[in-house]
């Protein structure tokens, strides 16, 4: 006897269901670790692998690729998005997956979802021309425009949700810890 597998906008609502109860019975099963390597394709352009990514222990084979260049105005030469471009399609991206799996779970039908950012980065903090100006970007804002069955306090309880629980908006919200080393390997020359 065969199963029919039920979608709500393109998400297996019993499948996510499933994976909450495991998750929630062994606490283990929630653990996903992610490894990429990123080098230097010349200039402004680098091209990252994803190497690896691990769920409950088990190998998820990946390959693929992220390119990031800087634009011509930023001396890159503009074969693609750059990383703080990156960045933002990472936030939406996570967010946006919170707010369909949201929707679904509650039945709502979606005709249309875009999430669209902003952002702005002060190019003397980069350079490092002033101390005081942060390096990195000033802010994030976000308009999310949504047209389906659901009522305005569903969009926006779901909503609420997804800033509760997206892994991203939490990484671009709140401090979290990067540590790195430099690994000096002999030249082949």
């Amino acid at each position: 006897m065969s199963t029919q597998q039920t979608l709500t906008n393109g998400i297996d609502v019993e499948a996510l269901g499933a994976v909450c109860q495991q998750i929630t019975a062994d606490s283990k099963l929630g653990f996903v670790h992610f490894t990429t390597s990123t080098r230097w394709q010349g200039g402004t352009r680098t091209e990252t692998a994803i190497e690896e990514l691990k769920v409950n222990g088990e190998n998820v084979p990946r390959e693929y690729k992220i390119n990031s260049d800087e634009p011509t105005q930023l001396l890159g030469s503009d074969t693609a998005a750059n990383p703080q471009e990156l960045v933002l399609a990472g936030l939406a991206g996570c967010m946006m997956v919170g707010f369909v799996a949201g929707c679904s779970v509650h039945g709502i039908d979606l005709e249309s979802v875009e999430l669209r950012t902003t952002s702005a980065l002060d190019l003397r903090g980069f350079l490092g021309l002033d101390p005081q100006v942060i390096a990195g970007l000033s802010g994030v804002s976000y308009e999310l425009h949504v047209r389906g069955s659901g009522t305005d306090e569903q969009y926006e309880s779901i909503h609420q949700h997804v800033l509760a629980t997206s892994p991203n908006f939490y990484n671009l919200n709140q401090p979290i810890s990067v540590e790195g080393k430099v690994v000096v390997e002999k030249s082949k020359g």
